[in-house]
Parts: structure tokens; sequence; C-alpha cells
């Protein structure tokens, strides 16, 4: 066997690789004579069958695996003995190849071409100086989440009478059913009171329960999508238009009050906290949390920035040809001439986050990260699961694994690592501008440049 390589281009070449018949017979020989231990034919006792007849019957086939094979591990070792650098993966080259005849030929030869990945030096400061946005929490978005945060801590309590505020827990029942045992429709369901209509509060205010009036959902609710998704949940053969609503029980969950307690509860671990600083800590807390987007914004100009700076030359027309084979028929070459630049970023972004992943170990994913992730996603929040010894480690172990199964569910996660990873990098190592704004302002930005 033989392989040469002739450069074609500054970024392209070509592997030559013939191979004789010394090269295969030995192996074709050896599997034909497994095909023949096992081989049944009419006339011949199992394994019997005479060689020359297995040969004829599946010395072709055979013939022809063990050369594609042969061909397949040559061009992935000469390409990894020799250190080459290459974007996607080999191309057979069908007009040079020409047609491979088994039944004459004894020695053939397959052409293949490659796009060699150009040399560059990563260079972060080929960046330049980026502006991160920094999301300011206003008043209305802060009042929003302590209204939130007082009813999530809220007291429970099961009032006698409907009043503003009430979660109503109710049955639905047509008119028809209301004296009989069998039913076409029963439906225990919750009904907020401040979702519904002025009509429907002035029916109910005041009532408490078993208390049974007509109900037209498409009246009831103020939200039209409420109602159109209170009535999807029941079958197209439904009359809406003859409901009775029977009132089983009433809830009220009264806002926890603004005292040092409450306070204590969203904000553990900080000493006599008063009004002031808890606005404050929860002002900041929105902010965090508005962090995680901006850090994403920020992750794809940092990429979108080093791409541009770093203008790496591709092999144009050869990724055009990869893309359109490695397709399977999907994309057709004038899809990928429309879409190339798209592409071309791609390529160069990942040729890029492989320097980058080469020389600052801190942001490759690790088996550990990710099952770190999990436990932590899963169990973090689990009294007694995170406790140092040796059973709550086996027990967590076990669950991660069988999450882990997963694969797709594994890539997901390792993505994930790997984006937040990057995106701190990326905080630490490229200078930025801060530029406050309001969400409105934010997303207002991020629709215009199509982020």
């Amino acid at each position: 066997m033989n392989i040469l390589k002739e450069q074609t281009s500054e970024l392209t070449a070509s592997l030559h690789i013939t191979l004789e018949q010394k090269d295969y017979e030995e192996n074709v020989a050896n599997d034909l004579k497994e095909y023949q231990k096992k081989a049944s034919m009419p006339g011949f006792r199992p394994g019997k069958v005479p060689f020359g007849l297995v040969k004829k019957m599946y010395g072709k086939a055979v013939l022809a695996d063990k050369v594609n094979k042969l061909v397949s591990d040559a061009l992935n070792n000469y390409i990894v003995e020799n250190k080459l650098a290459i974007l996607g993966h080999p191309i057979a080259n069908i007009e040079k190849t020409g047609t491979i005849d088994f039944d004459q030929q004894s020695d053939y030869n397959f052409h293949f071409d490659i796009g060699l990945a150009p040399e560059f030096e990563l260079d972060l400061t080929k960046a330049g100086t980026l502006e991160y946005p920094r999301i300011k929490a206003d008043k209305e978005t802060v009042e929003k989440a302590l209204e939130d945060l007082r009813q999530r801590h809220g007291i429970q309590s099961q009032p006698e009478k409907i009043e503003n505020g009430v979660r109503i827990s109710c049955t639905l029942k047509h008119k028809t059913d209301v004296e009989t045992t069998e039913t076409s429709i029963s439906k225990n369901i919750e009904i907020k009171f401040d979702d519904l209509t002025k009509a429907y509060q002035k029916q109910l205010i005041n009532q408490g329960k078993d208390f049974t009036m007509d109900f037209r959902p498409a009246d009831a609710f103020t939200d039209e999508t409420k109602a159109k998704q209170f009535m999807g949940d029941t079958s197209d053969d439904v009359d809406f238009n003859n409901l009775i609503l029977i009132v089983n029980e009433i809830h009220l969950n009264e806002p926890a009050e603004m005292n040092h307690e409450f306070f204590a509860i969203v904000f553990p671990g900080h000493d006599d906290i008063d009004e002031t600083k808890f606005y404050e800590l929860l002002t900041e807390d929105i902010e965090k949390q508005f962090e995680r987007e901006t850090d994403r914004y920020f992750l794809n100009k940092s990429v979108e920035a080093l791409v541009e700076g770093h203008q790496i030359a591709l092999p144009d027309e050869f990724l055009k040809k990869w893309i359109v084979d490695n397709s399977e028929g999907k994309i057709t070459e004038e899809q990928v001439s429309a879409q190339y630049d798209s592409y071309a970023r791609t390529f160069r972004w990942q040729m890029i986050e492989s320097k980058l992943a080469a020389a600052h170990e801190e942001i490759n994913v690790t088996t550990n990260d990710i099952r770190n992730f999990v436990k932590s996603y899963f169990f973090g929040g689990i009294a007694g699961m995170t406790e140092e010894n040796e059973e709550s480690s086996h027990r967590m172990d076990g669950i991660v694994d069988m999450i882990l199964q997963n694969k797709d569910e594994e890539r997901r996660i390792a993505d994930q690592i790997a984006e937040q990873k990057l995106s701190a990098f990326f905080k630490t190592n490229i200078p930025q501008v801060e530029k406050s704004m309001s969400k409105e302002e934010y997303f207002e930005m991020i629709k215009n440049n199509n982020l």
C-alpha cells in the first residue's frame, strides 16, 4: 500500500491511495475460510461446502468490504501520523478514482480531497473592548417580586365566605346531570376569584360552600386565553353553555407581613435587616438573575468579536462540497452558497474554541463537572443528600449514573456547563464597558441585533 499527498492549494490537498493484491488477499482468504466453517448448502454437510463455492458466493462482497476497510484505516492513520489538521473529513474524489471493478481489478487506486485547517495565533485582544449591558431592576419589577415572595411565604386559611383574592375549589357539571349519578362531565377545578369577570365576581362574592350557579367559561374569565385553556381541557363534545358550578372549598393566601421574620426567611444570614436593607438585597438579587441573561449576550458578542478579529482564511470551495456531502442529500449546493457565511463563522469559531481549550484547561468540561452539576441540580436543596458520608454518596452516584445513561441529556448538561465556563472566562479576560439599561431597553437591543 502506498499513500501520496499532493498539495492542490494553500488549504487543500489530495491523498492518493494505491492498494495492491498483496495488501488484502490474506485478509480476504481468512474471512472466506470463516464463512466456509459456517456455510450451509444443499448437498453438503454444514461447514463442508467447498471453498471455491464459498468464494463464488461471497468473494466479491468480502473483497469489497476488506478493501473499503483497509482504505478507511489507511486514510485515518495517515492523517493522524502526519498530524494533518483537517476540516470536516476527507471527500472521495469520484472523478479521479473512477469506477472500481472488483471482478476484473486486482490493484486499486483511490483519491480523496481534504481541507486543511489554517495556522493562526490566538489573540484575545483582537476582541477589543465590548459593551456589557447591566440591567437595572425598576420599581415595578421589584414590587412584583416582593408580591410573589409575600404570597409564597404567606399564611394559608379557609374563609367561610368568598372574598377578593381567594381561590375557589369547585365542581363543574352539566345542568342535566345535577340530579343524577351518571354524568357526562364532572370536573374538579380551582378558579382564582380575581381572574373572573365583574359579573361573575358579583354573583360569587360573600357566598360560601355548596353555592351553585350557572357557569359559561367563555363569559367567566377576563382573560380569553384562560377561557380557551380551560375549555381545551375537555373533549370537544362537551356543551360549555349548560354548565353549573358548585363551590366546594374557599382558600385564601394572606401575604406575609413586612417584618423582620419575613426578611430573615427571604435572606437568611443577614442580621438586623430592616425594610430599606431588604429592598436593597431584593433589588440586587433580581439584577443578579438578569445577569444570567446578559452573560449569554456577552458570550455571543465575544464569540462574534473573536471570529471577526482573527479573519481566518478557509478552503471555501472544499467546505461547500463537504457540507453538501455530509448532509446526505438534505442540503443543496444552492442552499449552502446562500448560507455559507453562517457555516464559515461556525468553522472559524470551532478553530478558535479548540485553541482556547488547549491553552486554558479551566474551560474544559470534565466528567466530574457533569456529575457534580447533576448532584447539585437534583440534590442540592434536599436535606441530608449532600452530607459527606458513604451511604448518601453511594445513593447519589447511583441516581446520577441512571440520569446520565441518557446520552442526549448528558450532552445537554455538558453544553450548559461549557457555556457557563466560557462565559466566565470571557468576562475575566475580555475588557468590557458596562452600560446600565432597563429590561425593556435590553430586549429591544437584542431584537435589533437579531440575537
